[in-house]
């Protein structure tokens, strides 16, 4: 570092004990240890041992203003985001399921040897979600190697393919793997996303580009493709593979194999991310090996370009990368990354910084890294000095691999793996973290991703007339409580329907129950109409989805939107030392519960939250220590901050994230469900070690 740069750095940094905590207001509310206790004293804030079930509930309960943190509000988006990418898995699915059995129906009755190799390679995609439907010829073989993928470990071969599969690639993760269906659906996706068609392989890229004219010229396999790919090109970012209409135009031109061949080694893309098993010599020139067609392939996202260069051979003798690498020289490098890293991986480090970052593109997963990137912005004196600290910077790396490790979570299918061979009402309210351009980046996503979703929404047709009957149900449920004759299965009914009970009379304006069932009446004619086979309205048709048990993500997401750019304006006054006006103290009071609805918390249910926050996602794979690095969230934790109130200072409550990695046996893989379990047992690994600068 040299003597100028650290006259910046150092500059802003309050020197010594910046707080007498015993002179503080409200301090007697602290929980924390008498340690931490000491530390909130020398930074001005703490993060303390003491794991909450959901980031919204310190915003509450607590007695204290409130500190309104960019984790808080990040995590709602992400709560939505992963919502929204659930309910497309689940349309997904049958998609995918319909996709195989074409493919297979086109493919099955030629005589022709491409077209029977490709008859087998789609009925393993279809065994995976329905073995029943694949043609009995074939059974067999399908359900022997679905077999082999499910219950082994170390390496398969498959059907007609160069490379081996890794089993541990099909085991769902996410969200993928606490439900039956969507756990097919990964296994089947998984299968034409790793399954690798390569250029250098005359017969391999021969059968693809049999497979690519399939699918351009079937209607209908071609809208199925295009149902399965063309979300994600926005959501996640580009794929590193040959396309389908190249590969058609290489087919159409060459003359043999061996001419398409070398026409798809010239043409197609150039890997940065490798998700193959190779050989030790052929891992240095990957890109050369694995260039090809997949049919759905994976995205190859910042993080996972970049650990493919923070590793060995480059950073010789590493064999796993951290989360760390991203915020010393990737796309969140920041100086308290740096020091991060040099602490934790000290022998490391210097390889690590040499590595240039990769770009960020302009798909929505890229423009969230971008907006976490700006919680590193330098603040002006007129910030609060707790948040001017080395320490607080700490904190922030801390919040941007928890934001990292939760959108690694949503993508879990979608992204390219590495594999790498060797409350109560207050005068005072509080104030918002002095991040503005991250709540308008934020917002902006919000937004965005929103209307995304609702363009990629499923078009499936509605069962209109059972969807008529029951609303019927509800109404007549309604009209028995207003009578007090209401039955328990009414209550049951009215319990399971609240969502969409709220969609239909709003959250602000009602203030009766007899205002509630006014506005329910309103859609008697819309069931009636429904009952009789009619066709409802587009709005409609959102509507009755939720009735169904859908959620609207994409209505969620633009309110979240609104909900962020008042964020923002109010994190520009606390960055400038300006206090909110009444109606903005208003706002702040009520955080705590309008986060508990981005939630997915009807009515006052977030006073009983679920325990359901830890999540975790395998993000690099070593088949020469067969372990997988995870990376996750553990339980939020409170953050207290001392913040300066009209010239005194004055005790604030918040709620962080908790960022975890660290690597198991590849025969122990570790879903969400499980790590819970260790998280609640106690036995979730520790924090890495950077953060000790302000968690105690």
């Amino acid at each position: 570092m040299t003597f100028l740069l650290a006259i910046l750095i150092f500059a802003q940094q309050p020197e010594g004990r910046l707080y007498d905590v015993d002179k503080v207001e409200q301090s007697d509310k602290f929980k924390g240890s008498q340690e931490a206790r000491t530390l909130l004293g020398r930074n001005g804030f703490v993060v303390i041992e003491a794991p909450i079930k959901q980031i919204f509930e310190p915003y509450i309960h607590a007695a204290l203003p409130t500190f309104i943190t960019a984790d808080s509000a990040w995590h709602a988006y992400h709560v939505l985001l992963e919502e929204g990418a659930r309910e497309m898995s689940r349309h997904e699915a049958e998609t995918l399921r319909k996709l195989s059995a074409r493919l297979l129906a086109l493919s099955v009755a030629s005589q022709d040897p491409l077209d029977r190799d490709l008859a087998r390679y789609a009925a393993v995609g279809l065994a995976f979600q329905d073995l029943s439907a694949v043609d009995p010829a074939l059974r067999t073989e399908a359900k022997a190697l679905v077999d082999a993928i499910q219950g082994g470990s170390g390496t398969v071969g498959a059907l007609f393919f160069g490379l081996p599969l890794l089993p541990e690639r099909f085991r769902p993760a996410g969200f993928y793997a606490s439900d039956a269906a969507l756990g097919s659906y990964f296994r089947a996706r998984q299968w034409y996303a790793i399954c690798d068609f390569r250029a250098k392989s005359a017969p391999e890229i021969a059968r693809a580009g049999r497979l690519a004219i399939r699918i351009d010229g079937d209607p209908e396999l071609s809208a199925l493709y295009a149902r399965l790919t063309q979300p994600y090109d926005a959501l996640v970012g580009p794929v590193e593979d040959g396309d389908v209409k190249r590969l058609v135009g290489l087919a159409k031109k060459a003359a043999t194999p061996e001419d398409l061949s070398k026409a798809a080694v010239a043409a197609f893309p150039t890997p940065r991310v490798n998700d193959q098993v190779l050989a030790p010599a052929a891992s240095a020139n990957f890109a050369d090996e694995i260039r090809g067609f997949r049919l759905l392939p994976p995205r190859a996202l910042p993080s996972g370009i970049l650990f493919q260069s923070t590793v060995d051979p480059v950073v010789k003798g590493r064999l796993f990368p951290s989360g760390l690498d991203m915020a010393a020289t990737g796309m969140l490098a920041s100086e308290a990354g740096k020091t991060a890293l040099r602490r934790d991986f000290p022998d490391a480090a210097e390889g690590v910084l040499r590595t240039p970052a990769a770009a960020l593109g302009n798909s929505l997963h890229d423009r969230a890294i971008q907006a976490l990137s700006q919680l590193q912005e330098k603040l002006p004196v007129t910030a609060p000095a707790a948040c001017r600290s080395a320490a607080w910077a700490d904190l922030q790396v801390w919040t941007q691999l928890g934001a990292w490790a939760e959108l690694q979570h949503t993508w879990a299918l979608q992204a390219k793996l590495n594999v790498h061979y060797l409350g109560l009402t207050r005068p005072y309210p509080g104030v918002v973290s002095p991040y503005p351009t991250f709540f308008r980046d934020l917002a902006a996503l919000a937004r965005d991703t929103g209307e995304t979703l609702r363009r990629h929404a499923p078009s499936d047709a509605l069962d209109v007339k059972r969807l008529g009957t029951r609303l019927r149900e509800l109404l007549a449920a309604m009209g028995r409580l207003d009578e007090k004759k209401a039955q328990e299965k009414d209550y049951e009914l009215l319990e399971q329907s609240m969502s969409f009970i709220e969609s239909v009379v709003g959250k602000e304006e009602i203030k009766t129950r007899e205002e509630v069932t006014k506005r329910l009446k309103e859609l008697e004619p819309l069931a009636t109409r429904c009952v009789d086979g009619k066709e409802p309205t587009e709005k409609e048709a959102r509507l009755l989805r939720m009735l169904d048990g859908a959620k609207d993500v994409p209505a969620l997401l633009g309110e979240f939107a609104s909900f962020s750019e008042r964020l923002a304006l109010l994190a520009a006054k606390t960055r400038d030392g300006v206090p909110p006006d009444p109606e903005e103290a208003r706002f702040i009071q009520g955080y705590g519960t309008a986060l508990a609805r981005f939630h997915f918390y009807d009515g006052n249910s977030y006073l009983d939250p679920r325990d359901d926050f830890p999540k975790l996602t395998p993000v690099f794979f070593s088949p020469a220590k067969n372990e997988i690095l995870y990376a996750g969230v553990g339980r939020p934790q409170p953050l207290y901050v001392i913040l300066e109130v009209n010239g005194k200072p004055m005790l604030h409550l918040g709620a962080v994230l908790s960022y975890r990695e660290f690597r198991r046996p590849a025969d122990q893989v570790l879903v969400d469900e499980a790590w819970r379990e260790e998280v609640k047992a106690g036995k979730a690994p520790a924090p890495p070690a950077f953060t000790e600068s302000f968690r105690r």
